[in-house]
């Protein structure tokens, strides 16, 4: 006899879906293979959060307001700059992402987050935070010791951020704005 409700499920009806998730999963991965690559590319994206990166733009004011912006070698100087800053910021989100994954978990839009959804692990995610830090760190060393000594300020400050000054009132607001005063 059939019924309706919670009770209804039967040996049977679990037998029938579990063997449909075996065949989805056997025949699933050769079919969707390419589908999954895409996934953690997005995935990987989306930890880095570009979206953000547009707060960048603030590294332009200096060359906008110079009246240098048409000049190639102040462009490419402030274009590489932007890029480091995106990979510091990015750095940083990952850390982050880190430090909040297991409260991100509880929230019903947050725990879509690559991190806190365990598609990507926290290893693999500290690593790729190691390697743009430092990689950007040494890029920015490269263009100017000053603008190095700007980045790193900009990359300790949102680190005390993540461990210890985002839950502290009024002063998570100033480490805030500290960031794109640093930018600027």
């Amino acid at each position: 006899t059939w019924r309706i409700g919670p009770e209804s499920r039967t040996k049977r009806s679990k037998n029938k879906y579990s063997k449909w998730g075996e065949l989805k999963g056997l025949y699933g991965s050769k079919l969707a293979g390419d589908e999954r690559g895409q996934n953690l590319l997005s995935d990987y994206i989306r930890l880095l959060r570009p979206k953000h990166w547009i707060k960048n733009i603030f590294l332009f004011a200096g060359i906008v307001f110079g009246k240098q912006l048409l000049e190639s070698q102040s462009l490419l100087a402030v274009l590489q700059g932007f890029v480091c800053f995106c990979g510091l910021s990015s750095a940083a989100y990952i850390l982050n992402d880190l430090r909040d994954r297991e409260s991100d978990l509880q929230h019903p839009i947050k725990k879509n987050r690559p991190l806190a959804s365990r598609r990507i692990s926290a290893g693999t995610a500290g690593g790729l935070a190691i390697v743009l830090a430092g990689g950007c760190l040494a890029w920015s060393v490269w263009l100017d010791w000053k603008f190095a000594a700007i980045g790193l300020s900009y990359l300790v400050l949102n680190i005390a951020y993540t461990l210890c000054l985002k839950n502290q009132p009024i002063v998570d607001v100033i480490i805030i704005s500290l960031g794109f005063v640093l930018r600027a």
